[in-house]
């Protein structure tokens, strides 16, 4: 039997409004939407099959994610501002040899980072 990654999951308080923050983002499309459980589904648009999936639970995250977001860029430094701009929280920047990436945390104070190679 062959398995491969289909979706990252997140728990949230508003999963609805934390889809559409990260769909807007990341330039993805709604997937899929229910009520009756309050899930929301958001799919990459480049054909890699990638969904974020958000699910609504009654605690918020306590500490650090054990999983967290990698995303990769030509410029961090301009991406990180523009999520900035939308709602997160920079956290702090970090590198290893040619290689940083900033820490950030999207509205619900999940953390994800933005990285990219030194130019």
């Amino acid at each position: 039997m062959t398995v491969r990654p289909a979706q990252v999951s997140v728990d949230c308080a508003d999963p609805f409004a934390l889809a559409d923050w990260w769909r807007d983002r990341l330039g993805w499309r709604d997937v899929w939407r229910t009520g009756v459980r309050a899930h929301a589904i958001i799919g990459a648009t480049d054909g890699s099959g990638w969904q974020l999936c958000f699910i609504r639970v009654p605690d918020p995250t306590p500490g650090k994610n054990k999983l967290h977001l990698d995303l990769t860029c030509a410029d961090r430094e301009t991406e990180a501002a523009a999520f900035e701009a939308a709602g997160a929280r920079i956290l702090y920047r970090d590198a290893m040899e040619d290689y940083g990436w900033i820490t950030l945390a999207d509205p619900e104070g999940n953390l994800f980072c933005i990285s990219s190679r030194d130019r």
